[in-house]
C-alpha cells in the first residue's frame, strides 16, 4: 500500500512540474502550439543579401525593380 502512495506522489509532483514549465494557459492542451512559419517578404530577403554583401548595388536595384512590378513596393525606408 505504501508503494502505491509513493508512486502517486511522484506522479503528482511530475505533473505539477510539467505544468509549471509550460505556462498557465497551456497546461491541459497536451502539446505546444505549432510555431508560426511565415516566410520573410522577398524585398526583405533581397535587402538582407545586399546588406551582407552578397549582391552589389546594381544587382539590388535591378532585382528590386522586378519585385516591385510583381509584388508591390517594399517597406518604407528600404534602400533604393
Amino acid at each position: 500500500m505504501s508503494w502505491v502512495l509513493i508512486i502517486l506522489g511522484v506522479v503528482a509532483v511530475l505533473r505539477r512540474t510539467v505544468r509549471r514549465h509550460r505556462g498557465p494557459g497551456r497546461a491541459c492542451q497536451g502539446r505546444p502550439p505549432a510555431a508560426r512559419t511565415e516566410a520573410p517578404a522577398p524585398i526583405a530577403v533581397l535587402g538582407g543579401r545586399f546588406a551582407a554583401g552578397e549582391i552589389d548595388e546594381d544587382e539590388y536595384r535591378r532585382r528590386t525593380a522586378v519585385l516591385e512590378e510583381h509584388v508591390g513596393p517594399g517597406p518604407k525606408g528600404s534602400v533604393g
